[in-house]
């Protein structure tokens, strides 16, 4: 892979990342695994071998904001668990509520 296909692979990883992102916000979580997959599999192919310094210093600006994002989905992703926790824990409480008005065990 020359200069140019490294640098139009990277630029198409910030792609995949801001559309991960933005699925997560949008919380469809289920497209943005198949974007990851999709992701994770040009990254292994693009660093399946050594990189030479100049072509990391033309993509470092990019894969800095490739992982500014991930950090991102990190927090989105956290957020996503608290919010399904709560949620899961408000259907326990009321389902015990229920078996306890009707007399039967949970």
């Amino acid at each position: 892979m020359g200069d140019a296909s490294f640098t139009a692979a990277i630029d198409r990883v910030l792609e995949l990342t801001r559309d991960m992102t933005a699925r997560a916000a949008a919380d469809e979580w289920q497209a943005a695994a198949g974007i990851q997959q999709r992701r994770d599999a040009l990254l292994q192919r693009l660093f399946a071998r050594p990189r030479s310094p100049e072509e990391m210093a033309q993509a470092a600006a990019r894969l800095r904001e490739v992982l500014r994002m991930d950090r991102e989905l990190i927090r989105l992703g956290e957020e996503a668990r608290e919010r399904l926790a709560g949620e899961l824990g408000k259907i326990t409480r009321g389902r015990r509520a229920v078996h306890a008005y009707t007399g039967h065990k949970v």
